[in-house]
């Protein structure tokens, strides 16, 4: 077995649980101003803090959230690295049924296959749903994530736009029709 094999096995992926919350706010402050300082303007950036996405994530929790969508992290020996949201689509213009909402990962945990292991979580999730093909959008500036979605074999389908305080930003959909990445993860 390579080490990178070796390595992507010291991480597994669960359903998010309620004591997630703190370790989910962490991973989605971190990742946002590292993924998105230089597209997001610092003002609109500084929105993204541990209390408001606190209170977010204890939102999906108890005010219904997880009835509408499957929230999965993943774990390493650090802890909740990062995690995927998916669920119905908002899109269903586009013909798709599922959509990855989000799929945030802790800047440390780049470059292991982590990106990879969740997002096989969340289209397989939607998949166990019958919702799909399923669409992920990403904004357009964030290359890095383009790419990972094109390795991924996400094929690049519509544009639109995202507000974002008071900038609005150029985001691209990927969708996955007939093809799914394989499932490295168990639950």
């Amino acid at each position: 077995m390579d080490s990178g094999h070796a390595e992507l096995s010291a991480y597994s992926v669960r359903l998010a649980r309620p004591n997630d919350v703190a370790a989910l706010a962490r991973v989605h402050v971190a990742s946002w101003h590292h993924a998105y300082r230089g597209i997001i303007a610092p003002h609109n950036l500084a929105h993204t803090n541990f209390s408001r996405s606190v209170s977010r994530f204890r939102g999906y929790f108890w005010g219904g959230g997880q009835s509408l969508s499957a929230l999965h992290v993943l774990e390493g020996e650090g802890g909740v690295l990062g995690y995927v949201n998916s669920g119905l689509s908002n899109s269903r213009e586009l013909g798709v049924r599922g959509e990855v909402y989000e799929l945030y990962l802790h800047p440390d945990a780049h470059g292991r296959g982590c990106g990879r292991k969740l997002l096989s979580a969340g289209l397989w999730a939607l998949s166990g749903r019958r919702l799909l093909p399923a669409v992920v959008w990403v904004l357009a500036e964030n290359h890095p994530a383009r790419r990972f979605y094109e390795r991924m074999r996400g094929r690049e389908i519509a544009q639109g736009e995202v507000t974002t305080g008071d900038q609005v930003l150029a985001k691209v959909a990927y969708v996955w029709v007939d093809y799914l990445p394989w499932p490295e993860w168990t639950l």
